[in-house]
């Protein structure tokens, strides 16, 4: 928005790097000097080599084996969705002149005439790499069976979509991409990425990440600069590196610090009238109130219900097509943001102690799906804990 009124009540406005933040204070007239505080984003934290061990111990998908790290970016020609139809019936028309539809097809278009020839350069790249393991990641908003398809015969090609991304960097030898963000990560992690851009629109690239990785267009190209990086043959130079680094810092500002603690120190600064309460009842699930032995008979009734319902929408004529689109873009929310459970949390609480002493006593309540309240102990008087304080 432009100079909006709101912006008088927050304290501060954290922006990923400097550039974002002369934007956002060109557009906003009134914010107050060190209202706005660069910090850069806490995902590029975690994608730095010292929470390798981190990703090892919570990972099934991380094995001691090394890897080709392929991630594909093809949301828009390889979708879940029919694009046009999501653009048309979901989206609808953006405030403005132009439409959701006449701003979005052209990227996938573009993208329809990258990705088979992205996929011919992958499938020349294993078969000459015979003897080197290849993890393909697609999307998580594209169809994966276009790629366990394209690659059936290929035993040393392994098409997962599972897990973040920073979950298989650590033991990637190299990672190969189209143009996508998790190249960034990539270099954060350490590495220099390739980017594979048999066919390039300026207009629908993302820069950045072509600013990060080493680009090559043609198939040989790509043979031979994946073998020469096998080989020990190149490596990222300190000057190739400090040029990376002049792209990345106006976007990305947290290249040589851990931006959670700047973000802690500037809200340690603020200062709060009274004493805040967070009550959380408001969220406690109804199920918490039943006896744990009728609980699971009725979650099961709860999710037969909900699929007879399902089934009675989706064959009512007139909203028939209506209720499936719904029900993909449903099922393509859950691919991409899955569930989180206590066991999952708890898995992770374990991993940071290793990696980071000052995760230490910690209490974790599940307040309704997918939300999980996390508290630190605090130490009594007698030595032992309670958990009183938010974190």
């Amino acid at each position: 928005g432009f100079d909006h009124q709101c912006v008088k009540y927050i304290d501060r406005v954290f922006f990923w790097g400097d550039s974002e933040k002369e934007n956002w204070c060109d557009r906003h007239v009134h914010m107050e000097n060190g209202q706005g505080i660069t910090t850069g984003n806490p995902r590029f934290d975690l994608s730095k080599p010292q929470w390798a061990n981190y990703y090892r111990t919570i990972s099934e998908n991380v094995s001691s084996e090394k890897y080709i790290l392929i991630n594909a970016a093809f949301g828009g020609a390889n979708a879940l969705i029919d694009p046009q139809t999501e653009a048309i019936k979901h989206w609808g028309k953006q405030k403005g002149s132009e439409s959701i539809y006449d701003m979005w097809m052209p990227y996938v278009h573009y993208q329809r005439k990258l990705l088979p020839l992205f996929i011919e350069g992958i499938i020349a790249l294993t078969k000459h790499f015979s003897y080197q393991k290849f993890i393909i990641r697609p999307h998580p908003t594209e169809k994966e069976e276009t790629y366990v398809s394209a690659f059936s015969c290929m035993s040393n090609v392994h098409v997962i979509r599972d897990g973040a991304v920073q979950e298989w960097l650590p033991n990637a030898t190299i990672m190969i991409h189209n143009g996508c963000t998790t190249a960034i990560e990539a270099y954060f992690a350490g590495l220099e990425p390739i980017c594979y851009a048999p066919y390039v629109e300026e207009d629908h690239i993302q820069t950045l990440t072509f600013d990060v990785s080493e680009v090559v267009r043609e198939i040989d190209e790509l043979i031979d600069l994946v073998g020469k990086k096998l080989r020990g043959e190149i490596s990222l130079t300190k000057e190739r590196r400090s040029k990376i680094d002049a792209s990345i810092k106006p976007h990305i500002d947290n290249l040589n610090y851990n931006c959670v603690d700047k973000i802690a120190r500037e809200l340690d600064l603020i200062q709060l009238e009274g004493s805040p309460k967070f009550n959380f009842d408001h969220l406690n699930n109804w199920r918490d109130k039943i006896p744990k032995i009728f609980r699971g008979k009725i979650i099961r009734l709860e999710k037969r219900l909900k699929i007879i319902s399902q089934e009675i929408i989706h064959h009512v004529g007139k909203n028939r097509k209506k209720t499936s689109l719904r029900n993909q873009m449903a099922a393509r929310g859950k691919k991409k943001f899955p569930s989180l459970t206590m066991e999952e949390i708890m898995i992770r609480i374990e991993a940071l102690k290793k990696v980071d002493p000052e995760v230490n006593h910690v209490s974790v309540k599940s307040l309704e799906e997918n939300v999980f309240c996390i508290k630190r102990k605090s130490i009594i008087k007698n030595g032992s804990y309670s958990s009183q304080q938010e974190s």
